[in-house]
């Protein structure tokens, strides 16, 4: 396209919009904050990643920088300063003289941040690179947007040459489209997967005609504010039930993450490239936008007892956000990815909830879950939540617990597997299905592992003999209960696996004593290889068992 002449634009406004675009569109990855720059100009700044603040002055002069011209930059740089800015540019349609070009170095040495001129050679050039924004300020293609969208939703009628040349077609047209919108970027779907419409990070709407859908997303980062996609909706809140009413305004109140389908009466949507209108009767779904923070931000979750003492301590991060009208929501995990937070804050009752979940990686061993879900149990009432913000020596929040999160033994098993891998080093993930049947025995197993005694009340136990016959001790125990003695402190010993799953966890030698024995019986009266020997209890029907050290 033809060179942009700057001293013709019909308002500083014109230039002012259209520079500001440039600048979101050169400054990638940055949103761009506009301010009042004073003396006819305007401030716009950029913070990076580093959290550095980076300001642009606008100005539409051409010709040359007069005397009049330089202390209004001046004044503007000294307006910038106040926010101690790393870099200050000044934009203008000037190439500067080796006369300007000495007053603006004398300039930059009155501030301690660097200064630079991006004057017409430089604007020039950007633009070249951008023509869709020169197209859109001064050529007034939003009309050639609109004719583009018509074309696409008639040419998908009128094509007869199968799927190939609809893709083709469509590909051509959003391509032609992209180049005239400077503030969004246009996709297109054609055929099975235009019916698949997936929430996308970024994607501001898509909008489904036929077989053919059209997915809209910001060009740069804050499009969406300089050209807002503005909806006029008619809701029927009376055909939707309470409890969808409460998460409707929990979207609203604090940008909730439910999306949530509302009947409407009648809806208008003023959105780009056509794509709006006006609508009768439908379903509209409302989705929190979610914001990436450019750095998680580090939360300390501290559990105190009453008087002080810590209980527990996680520190979880957030890396994304939803707005509302009254309060944020973030959203975050633990450094294991276990445990999943989101803190709702409530600007207008200066409140503060936290929901907590245990949301496990798929193939998640025992030991990776443990510092979540000890956390989730440590949350018992009387004692108090404390939120800190990083590591930072500031008060926290506090939040005195009135009742329990989980029963304070939810996550035992959890706890019993991983001394049972631990002590066993056998590892494999988690089972979350349970049998009552292997809850009891890896409780079993565990304690054993830990060199506990487990005891115990006995009705009768049994034995199969094996090829060796019984040994001189038991043959003496039982010829001493033919005799109508009591037997004390019967021992007896097995090598003992745990089978779990497909996984055999060699456990060791289990010694099992009983405190008296008071009979026996056998299955086919002899002591033999096969018979089966159950002992019964005397008087005193404790036991214990334990493994051999």
């Amino acid at each position: 396209m033809a060179r942009i002449a700057w001293d013709t634009l019909n308002s500083p406004d014109t230039y002012e919009d259209m520079v500001a675009v440039l600048l979101s569109h050169v400054v990638r990855g940055s949103r761009r904050v506009d301010g009042s720059g004073g003396d006819g100009g305007r401030d716009v700044y950029f913070r990076d990643y580093s959290g550095d603040l980076h300001v642009y002055e606008l100005k539409s002069f051409t010709g040359r920088m007069s005397s009049g011209r330089r202390k209004q930059v001046k004044r503007s740089l000294e307006r910038a300063a106040r926010h101690e800015p790393a870099t200050w540019r000044l934009v203008v349609p000037i190439d500067p003289t080796p006369s300007e070009d000495d007053w603006f170095a004398e300039l930059g040495e009155t501030v301690d941040f660097g200064l630079t001129w991006h004057g017409l050679t430089w604007l020039d050039a950007e633009m070249a690179k951008r023509p869709s924004i020169a197209r859109y300020f001064l050529e007034g293609t939003s009309d050639e947007v609109l004719r583009l969208l018509k074309d696409l939703r008639e040419e998908q009628a009128a094509i007869t040459g199968g799927a190939l040349e609809v893709a083709a077609r469509a590909s051509k047209l959003v391509g032609k489209l992209n180049e005239l919108d400077c503030y969004f970027e246009y996709g297109v779907s054609v055929g099975l997967s235009a019916g698949v419409s997936l929430p996308t990070r970024g994607l501001l709407m898509s909008v489904q005609f036929g077989n053919s859908r059209i997915d809209v997303s910001p060009a740069y980062p804050g499009a969406e504010v300089d050209r807002p996609i503005l909806v006029d909706i008619d809701m029927d809140l009376q055909s939707i039930d309470p409890g969808q009413r409460g998460r409707l305004q929990a979207v609203f109140d604090h940008g909730a993450r439910d999306a949530i389908d509302i009947p409407v009466k009648s809806f208008s949507l003023d959105a780009p490239g056509g794509l709006g209108g006006e609508f009768d009767r439908g379903l509209v779904k409302l989705v929190a936008d979610v914001e990436v923070l450019a750095e998680p931000v580090e939360v300390a979750l501290e559990i105190l007892e009453p008087h002080g003492t810590v209980a527990s301590i996680v520190s979880v991060y957030f890396d994304d956000r939803t707005h509302g009208h009254h309060g944020v929501t973030l959203t975050g995990q633990d450094a294991t990815h276990c445990l999943r937070v989101r803190m709702v804050v409530d600007f207008r009752e200066s409140a503060l909830k936290c929901e907590f979940e245990l949301d496990a990686p798929d193939h998640a061993v025992p030991a990776t879950l443990l510092p979540a879900t000890r956390w989730i149990t440590a949350l018992q009432p009387g004692r108090e939540l404390a939120i800190r913000l990083g590591h930072a020596p500031t008060s926290p929040s506090i939040v005195v617990l009135e009742e329990s999160v989980v029963p304070e033994h939810a996550f035992a098993d959890i706890e019993h597997m991983a001394t049972i891998q631990e002590r066993s080093g056998v590892y494999f993930p988690y089972p979350w299905d349970l049998s009552e049947v292997e809850r009891e025995a890896t409780w079993e197993a565990a304690t054993l592992l830990r060199g506990d005694e487990i005891s115990f009340s006995w009705d009768n136990f049994s034995m199969t003999l094996d090829d060796d016959g019984p040994s001189d001790r038991l043959r003496s125990l039982l010829a001493d209960l033919e005799n109508g003695k009591t037997a004390h402190g019967l021992a007896l010993s097995a090598v003992t696996e745990l089978n779990l799953r497909n996984h055999k966890i060699h456990l060791g030698e289990v010694v099992t004593r009983f405190f008296d024995v008071g009979g026996y019986e056998l299955s086919d009266g002899s002591l033999q290889e096969g018979t089966v020997l159950t002992l019964t209890p005397g008087d005193d029907r404790r036991g214990v068992k334990s493994i051999r050290s």
